[in-house]
């Protein structure tokens, strides 16, 4: 979903409570509870309420009912090339560690 003011951009890789695809299933951990995760929805979050960060990156988690709207966390916008760049490097390390081990 975009508009001139928000834009939602979701990844899913599971959904539902079929059999099939629980092993699709990832996990979240949250503090105390942990979920099933199946998805995330990444969109853009304004400023908060006596907040010194100027915007943000929201990524919600998706649990096997969908989109949930508590299960979320804010990456400054000014640390989203470090967040991305992180993720990249891991990525690639954890795709050179599988790949090694089949071989």
């Amino acid at each position: 979903m975009t508009n001139k003011k928000i834009i939602h951009k979701e990844i899913v890789w599971a959904q539902g409570r079929k059999k099939s695809e629980e092993p699709k299933y990832t996990w979240w951990s949250g503090g105390t509870s942990c979920a099933k995760l199946g998805g995330v929805t990444i969109s853009n979050c304004g400023k908060y309420n006596d907040s010194d960060v100027d915007g943000s990156v929201k990524i919600t988690a998706h649990t096997r009912d969908g989109e949930s709207y508590w299960k979320h966390l804010d990456i400054p916008l000014d640390n989203i090339d470090e967040f991305c760049q992180a993720v990249n490097e891991v990525r690639d390390f954890a795709l050179a560690k599988r790949d090694n081990k089949t071989k």
